[in-house]
């Protein structure tokens, strides 16, 4: 593995892939005393897309009655078109919660996520679940499969139930597509029980 150029902030001896950078968090931040890496391409792979989302002094703070604890602050970074962003870090230093606020399951306690120019504090709760239903996929640690419906089925779903939904007929043929980039086209036909419980991170 070759070193690349480290944030200050980060840990003594982390080291990444060359053509990556990362952005890090203080381990102070993290609840577990880890540390929250974003693992990215470096500028130069970047400078030829617009950035599809700008988070801009991100916070987020937990509060139980008296007592608050700073899962993180000060986060900024972009993310841009066609770009792969990898979230690390140990339990409990607020990756899940980054990519909640990132795909607008969840509002920062300051700061802000744009995606476009398009300020994502400021939708409402209808707002955001249509904003995630035209521009958000999410791949849960857990499958979350309706198991009465075919994989084909499951992965329509979504173009069925969101507002101005696709005719049957598109969503089916768009969902055997996708299927079909993934190489799972010859299980359209199969229920979740036919599928192997084969997975261990959340992505967005």
């Amino acid at each position: 593995m070759n070193r690349a150029k480290r944030n200050p902030q980060l840990g003594k001896g982390c080291s990444f892939p060359r053509n990556h950078s990362s952005v890090g968090l203080p381990s102070s931040f993290a609840p577990s005393g880890g540390t929250l890496h974003l693992i990215q391409q470096t500028e130069s792979l970047r400078t030829a897309n617009p950035p599809r989302m700008r988070i801009e002094n991100l916070k987020k703070v937990f509060r139980t009655g008296k007592q608050e604890l700073v899962l993180f602050e000060n986060l900024s970074f972009q993310v841009h078109t066609g770009e792969m962003l990898a979230i690390v870090g140990e339990s409990g230093s607020g990756k899940s919660t980054l990519l909640h606020i990132l795909g607008a399951l969840d509002r920062p306690s300051a700061g802000e996520v744009f995606f476009g120019e398009t300020p994502l504090r400021t939708l409402s709760e209808e707002a955001a679940a249509d904003f995630r239903g035209r521009e958000i996929g999410f791949v849960w640690q857990f499958h979350y499969l309706l198991p009465e419906f075919t994989a084909l089925e499951n992965v329509a779903m979504p173009l069925l139930m969101r507002r101005n939904a696709s005719p049957m007929k598109i969503a089916l043929e768009k969902a055997a597509g996708w299927l079909k980039e993934v190489g799972l086209l010859d299980r359209a036909d199969h229920r979740p029980v036919n599928f192997p419980a084969e997975s261990s991170s959340e992505s967005l």
